[in-house]
């Protein structure tokens, strides 16, 4: 337990170590990663004091305030396996009870003033008001089984959630109604992604299907998207072709033209499908009708548990069930660009943002209570005689956001993002939401 004066937060829980600079395909190959534990004292100045054992002697621990503390490289003689790293840990600046247990889901409006909150012992939808004080401002009740995703349209008055109950429901925030809802899946309905300013929406399902749908005329979807037989789509995630292709003139469609959706599976696979071109197909799309690239999580990972595409970062990333996250350049998906073992134990990968920081950074939250900021380098040279190794991307935990102890996550948020930081939202499976303000994270300052 870190405590400074009334503040009170955990770090070590359970003897669990912290990762100070994470792996990186190196892992893969046996090479050690360096960890550190970190323990205090109460204190009611200022510069608290902080204690760290380490199994590297080239690191310390550095006091920032009552919030936060950062552990770097010590400067010492020595080797430092990780350049120019330090990783801050950063505790929750507001949290509250928003359900009994299980968050699954959360999205922030584009304001910031409402947030979506989803779980699996839930059949209802939660709307959170965010201000000084967060309280419920309504809850959006009809769905028949637990809901697996939320997502909030531009407008910030419309919410669209996935269920359990193979149906999507379109929510007007305002009153509460239903006012539409999706049905035609034949399983549970898994994840949402919503075309651009909302007037079609597209939904992934248990069925091993992805369909397209208009909001104009709900009662029968446009077009199935992707079928994947026996193989159950879990997440998908919408992305803009740079350049965009030209518009779609198909009946019911709105600004699908130049968007792809990446769809994750349950046996590992990603697969991109072209919404602008619905019989496109390309060498390495592995056959599959529509799919304009196929690709498989590296390693053991038996599904897809997160996705998210980054266009302007020409980045895609999956994670796993087992805690592996993959990272492609989606102009040349040979081969990942990273192949990240992430979790201290083999929980799943449950959360992936893509943040526009001065290196593209990843916000990873999995399956035991981590929740961290990664930043992905390209500039930093690899050390000494490692040269035969993919040193493109260079991951580097820079923030560790603590407080959910070993509480799975279930979903993450961002708001308010200028480059320098923002603020971070966690659900996690004791049904708290807690809200992280950050600024000067991922190498900016």
């Amino acid at each position: 337990m870190v405590s400074y004066g009334s503040e009170e937060w955990p770090v070590d829980v359970l003897q669990r170590t912290c990762i100070i600079a994470i792996f990186s395909t190196l892992f893969l190959s046996g090479h050690k990663s360096i960890h550190a534990s970190i323990s205090t004292r109460s204190s009611e100045g200022a510069n608290g004091p902080l204690s760290l054992s380490s199994d590297s002697p080239h690191l310390s621990a550095t006091y920032v305030s009552p919030l936060s503390f950062t552990v770097s490289p010590a400067a010492s003689a020595g080797t430092t396996p990780i350049q120019d790293t330090k990783t801050t840990f950063r505790a929750p600046n507001q949290e509250a009870k928003a359900l009994e247990k299980k968050i699954t889901s959360l999205s922030l409006s584009p304001a910031g003033s409402l947030l979506a909150v989803s779980s699996f012992h839930s059949q209802s939808v939660t709307i959170l008001s965010t201000g000084t004080t967060i309280s419920t401002a309504r809850t959006l009740q009809g769905h028949k089984a637990h809901v697996n995703a939320v997502k909030i349209f531009p407008s910030g008055q419309v919410v669209i959630s996935a269920s359990g109950d193979m149906s999507a429901k379109v929510w007007d925030v305002a009153t509460g109604q239903c006012g539409a809802s999706l049905v035609a899946h034949t399983g549970g309905v898994t994840d949402v992604a919503i075309v651009a300013r909302g007037r079609n929406v597209l939904t992934s399902s248990r069925d091993a299907t992805v369909r397209l749908w208009s909001l104009a005329s709900p009662s029968t979807p446009l077009r199935t998207v992707l079928s994947l037989p026996a193989d159950p789509v879990n997440r998908i995630s919408l992305a803009t072709l740079n350049p965009p292709t030209s518009e779609n003139t198909l009946s019911g469609e709105v600004e699908t033209g130049g968007k792809v959706i990446w769809c994750g599976s349950e046996s590992g696979r990603v697969v991109a499908v072209d919404l602008s071109n619905p019989g496109a197909r390309t060498t390495g799309s592995d056959g599959i009708a529509g799919a304009v690239a196929a690709l498989r999580l590296p390693g053991r990972s038996q599904g897809v548990t997160a996705l998210v595409s980054s266009p302007g970062h020409g980045l895609l990333a999956a994670g796993g069930s087992d805690g592996l996250i993959g990272v492609w350049d989606v102009r040349n998906m040979k081969t990942p660009l990273l192949a990240l073992p992430f979790t201290r134990t083999p929980a799943p990968i449950t959360s992936l943002t893509m943040l526009s920081l001065p290196n593209p950074t990843l916000l990873v939250a999995t399956g035991d209570g981590q929740c961290s900021l990664v930043s992905l380098r390209t500039s930093v040279s690899p050390p000494e005689g490692e040269t035969d190794y993919p040193w493109a991307l260079f991951p580097v935990v820079t923030d560790e956001l603590v407080g959910q102890d070993t509480e799975a996550i279930g979903g993450c948020a961002v708001g308010g993002w200028d480059g320098r930081g923002g603020e971070i939202w966690t659900g996690a499976e004791d049904g708290i939401v807690r809200k992280y303000e950050l600024r000067g994270v991922g190498g900016a300052h």
